[in-house]
């Protein structure tokens, strides 16, 4: 019967709605006890010593049985325990000592649980030992060991190879297994290419744990390998049209420092200097046909290449060729104005023009010039007149060629029926070369005015330099130099000022001359 349940009573009908009497029962339930069990056997691979002794391991549970439906509740009142596979000792035979090992260290414990069910006994557990090394007894001075059996639960480590410079493991790892408390010595065996990285010992003796057994790592790095190679550069000269031998050429050469990674190959190159920049030489004008030909380079100077550290091997830079050209003419068939004609396109200079220009601002000759700013040179007074000043026959091109050079000039004097030229204070000139470069004089502080208080500029149209029968055999590369070849400047200085002094004596002795004629 239910709790709370009548076992008996008397019911009295009614009209309607006569309800039914309902007797409330519940289940018999049945107390009990169940046991499970688990058998641990021991086992000698071969036989070849008595085993230990099997583990009999027992947990009792409570039971509840419902008798109507059949449905059983057990609740355990234990667990089964983790065991240790017994030691045991090595034995001695045939001159050999064997150790033996467990294929199951520890059998694991079992935690139970309640079921709803009556609970059964789990498998028994065999443990079987197996030789795991040898010492060979009869080398009782190494007493060598060998594994003749694979450990089945021994500790383990690795060594592997580690690359520094990249982080990655190189090579695969070598295993090395053993039990705790063994030792084993290990050396580093350096892969082609790397070397041991510092602070890193060659050998050393490792020792196995109970656990945790951390890798022997070795690190490494990469050789490094010094070394040096070079680069050129040439810069070589040729004459447009062979006129004459071209200068030699010049080779440049830088070396660099390398270092080289010997396992990536990747390579560091540090110059130990630079290409210098070079002017290209001069060379002398030349004479044929009746001209003297001044030559230029189309490059006046080769510029310079700073280096910089390549992370590769360097190559030479290209190779550089200096054309010298024909630059300007002087005619040596003319002795009077030396005339000078643009024969090639010229490489810097510009067009400059001449007036000679009497006091009354007459135009009574023109000469053309080719030039830089501040090239010196000398010039010859037209036929039947002469400087007005005795040093204005020598000309230093101003920084603008937009006007005229204006040199004042004046007619010689008539005496006695016939022309007597005054002499003309002309500067001299080496070879018959008007481009002859002499050095700037001083101008006076008193007396007669400077250079630039004697030259008027007067501005005009550019003229066009003639051009010679000569430009074609002519052509020439250029050259560093500006003017034609100079030649003891400083003599001709002096050769200037006693010519100066000469004029100035033939002067006093003509005045002298003419006032004796008179009386």
């Amino acid at each position: 019967m239910a709790d709370g349940q009548a076992a008996s009573g008397t019911y009295t009908f009614a009209e309607t709605g006569n309800a039914p009497v309902v007797i409330h029962l519940t289940h018999e339930v049945s107390d009990g006890t169940a046991v499970t069990s688990r058998t641990i056997d021991y086992q000698v691979e071969g036989d070849a010593f008595t085993a230990p002794a099997p583990v009999a391991q027992t947990v009792t549970w409570k039971t509840t049985t419902d008798l109507v439906t059949g449905h059983v509740v057990a609740t355990p009142q234990g667990s089964f325990g983790t065991v240790t596979s017994p030691y045991v000792p090595a034995t001695t035979a045939d001159g050999a000592q064997t150790s033996w090992r467990p294929d199951i260290a520890t059998v694991a414990g079992m935690t139970l649980t309640p079921l709803t069910g009556l609970p059964t006994s789990p498998e028994n557990v065999t443990v079987t030992y197996q030789p795991y090394a040898q010492v060979d007894t009869g080398d009782p001075t190494t007493q060598t060991k060998t594994q003749v059996g694979v450990p089945l639960h021994a500790v383990q480590t690795t060594v592997q190879y580690v690359d520094d410079v990249t982080g990655d493991q190189v090579g695969s790892a070598t295993v090395h297994v053993g039990e705790p408390g063994q030792t084993f010595d290990w050396a580093a065996t350096v892969p082609a290419n790397y070397r041991l990285a510092d602070n890193q010992a060659a050998s050393g003796t490792y020792v196995f744990a109970e656990t945790d057994n951390a890798p022997v790592v070795i690190h490494l790095t990469h050789q490094v390998v010094d070394g040096q190679t070079e680069t050129t550069r040439t810069i070589t000269y040729q004459v447009d049209g062979d006129a004459f031998t071209a200068p030699a050429p010049v080779t440049q050469t830088v070396t660099w420092k390398t270092t080289t990674d010997l396992v990536t190959g990747h390579v560091v190159a540090t110059p130990q200097g630079s290409f210098a920049s070079v002017t290209s030489p001069y060379v002398p004008v030349t004479t044929a046909d009746g001209a003297q030909t001044s030559w230029r380079p189309d490059i006046a100077t080769v510029a310079g290449m700073t280096l910089t550290p390549l992370t590769k091997l360097p190559a030479s830079p290209e190779n550089v060729t200096v054309t010298y050209q024909p630059y300007a003419q002087v005619d040596t068939d003319d002795p009077i104005t030396k005339s000078i004609a643009r024969v090639g396109e010229p490489v810097y200079a510009a067009k400059y023009m001449v007036n000679f220009v009497t006091t009354t601002g007459k135009v009574v000759g023109t000469l053309n010039r080719v030039g830089d700013p501040g090239d010196r040179f000398t010039v010859s007074a037209p036929a039947g007149y002469h400087f007005v000043y005795g040093d204005a026959g020598l000309i230093t091109l101003p920084e603008s060629n937009a006007a005229a050079i204006n040199v004042l000039v004046t007619t010689d004097t008539t005496h006695n029926g016939g022309t007597t030229p005054t002499p003309t204070h002309r500067l001299p000139a080496t070879g018959g070369n008007p481009m002859m470069t002499t050095p700037q004089r001083t101008a006076p502080t008193s007396g007669a005015p400077t250079n630039a208080a004697r030259t008027t500029t007067v501005t005009g149209a550019m003229r066009t330099l003639p051009t010679t029968g000569h430009a074609a055999a002519h052509r020439l590369p250029g050259t560093g130099a500006r003017t034609l070849p100079q030649t003891g400047e400083q003599q001709n200085a002096w050769t200037v000022a006693g010519l100066g002094l000469l004029t100035m004596a033939l002067g006093l002795f003509g005045w002298k001359r003419r006032r004796h004629d008179a009386r």
